[in-house]
């Protein structure tokens, strides 16, 4: 008899329980205007992981510093072995990621007026080729060597990574990449310049 009797008590609650259930569900689907079967579905689709993998290089200066050698340069280089040359090594690792990014230290310009700096780099706007032709997906462009060439010369930059369709961030200017359905947002920044920087009137943080 105590058996039947607990048996029963436990039946009797699992019910209750299951009504319960039953009644959230109910309200839930009520709220949103949807289903149940819909809400589970979208809660699968929020939680679903996506997996991105970055390769995040460091430096890159394509030119050379102004009053160099030819001989012993990356231009000579260049038009010795082509763009390919350079990246070759890592391309495949570059092609196989979802997202490349390298800090672009330097300026693509054809101005002659460099900063009053020990050193100041510059090459022609094909260089980027380099980059691109490589596996390289992003621009980081905030460093020291960004004015080498003054206002021009960044801008000048600026305006090539654009014509190439290359996403970049800046400073102030925030840079998109998309992958795989996801959006990431990029901010390229440094630290205070030293004081060699401070001649052109440029200190940002």
């Amino acid at each position: 008899t105590r058996l039947a009797n607990a048996v029963s008590c436990l039946l009797k609650t699992c019910l209750v329980l299951t009504a319960l259930s039953a009644l959230l569900l109910t309200g839930c689907g009520a709220d949103s205007g949807k289903g149940s079967a819909d809400s589970v579905g979208e809660k699968e689709k929020t939680e679903k992981n996506v997996e991105i993998t970055i390769s995040a290089a460091g430096d890159c200066t394509l030119g050379r510093h102004t009053g160099s050698p030819y001989a012993s340069s990356l231009d000579a280089y260049y038009d010795q072995n082509g763009a390919s040359y350079f990246l070759k090594n890592v391309k495949p690792i570059f092609d196989k990621d979802d997202m490349t990014i390298v800090n672009f230290e330097g300026t693509l310009t054809d101005s002659t007026t460099p900063a009053v700096k020990k050193f100041t780099f510059k090459g022609p706007k094909e260089y980027l080729n380099i980059l691109t032709d490589s596996g390289v997906d992003f621009m980081s462009f905030a460093n020291n060597h960004m004015y080498d060439y003054l206002e021009k010369g960044c801008q000048d930059t600026i305006e090539v990574f654009k014509e190439n369709g290359v996403p970049y961030a800046s400073l102030e200017e925030v840079g998109t990449y998309e992958v795989k359905g996801v959006t990431l947002g990029m901010v390229s920044v440094h630290g205070e310049v030293e004081s060699e920087e401070a001649e052109i009137g440029r200190a940002h943080v």
